[in-house]
């Protein structure tokens, strides 16, 4: 991680994992950056002072692509290679793993929408799929 302010002075922040591929990020309500770290199979959480905390996830070789922040600040990230969609609460622990009904989906991006709709990309079959909330998740 780096931060870059408006006269070019970059500040970086070495994640504790080496080689673990972060990529996608979200922020917070309570001000910290949320990210997925690929090759690490974990979210990963920065914080105001540059704190980085990781958080494993529980779904062999995920594969992690993106990550949002629900309304109700729980996260919500793609699991790519599982086919998944994964839930985690604001203190790591997870809530949640959902298997995608289209097999080889490529679930990457996800956003949440400003009524509170989840949706998330499936680059591999074209398609644009939703969390659709009350039904087991």
């Amino acid at each position: 991680m780096a931060r870059v302010t408006p006269d070019g002075d970059v500040t970086e922040f070495p994640i504790p994992s080496p080689d673990s591929q972060p990529r996608a990020m979200a922020v917070h309500p309570d001000g910290s950056i949320w990210f997925v770290e690929t090759s690490a199979n974990a979210l990963g959480r920065i914080d105001a002072g540059g704190r980085i905390t990781e958080h494993p996830v529980p779904i062999p070789g995920a594969s992690l692509r993106g990550v949002t922040v629900a309304l109700d600040g729980e996260l919500w990230f793609t699991a790519n290679a599982a086919n998944r969609i994964g839930r985690m609460a604001p203190d790591g622990s997870m809530l949640g793993s959902y298997p995608i009904p289209t097999s080889g989906s490529g679930a990457r991006c996800i956003a949440t929408m400003a009524d509170g709709r989840i949706v998330f990309t499936c680059h591999d079959t074209g398609t644009i799929g939703e969390i659709v909330k009350g039904r087991g998740a």
